[in-house]
């Protein structure tokens, strides 16, 4: 007969294999922030309910600061004569 140990290991290592998909859980809960409406919010659902024009007095629509989206980065371009005579006129006057 097995004993309670291996019998909890040998389940543990069926249950690492299964091909069945495992739940995701996204926590709501933040570090205290004050919201748009001038009260403190300790979830980020209450906390974005807020930026919406009918979750605040002012009824304006914010936008919350990492959730924007980017421009394309283009790389400067340079101009290689011009960049030759700065250096050489840098070199000159020192």
């Amino acid at each position: 007969m097995k004993s309670i140990s291996e019998l909890v290991a040998e389940h543990r290592a069926r249950m690492g294999t299964s091909s069945l998909p495992k739940p995701y859980f996204r926590q709501d809960a933040i570090q205290p922030c004050m919201g748009m409406d001038g009260k403190m919010h300790d979830t980020l659902s209450s906390y974005r309910k807020t930026l919406l024009p009918s979750g605040n007095p002012k009824g304006e629509r914010y936008v919350e600061l990492g959730n924007e989206s980017l421009p394309d980065f283009k790389a400067p371009e340079f101009d290689r004569k011009k960049r030759r005579d700065d250096i050489k006129r840098a070199i000159s006057e020192v």
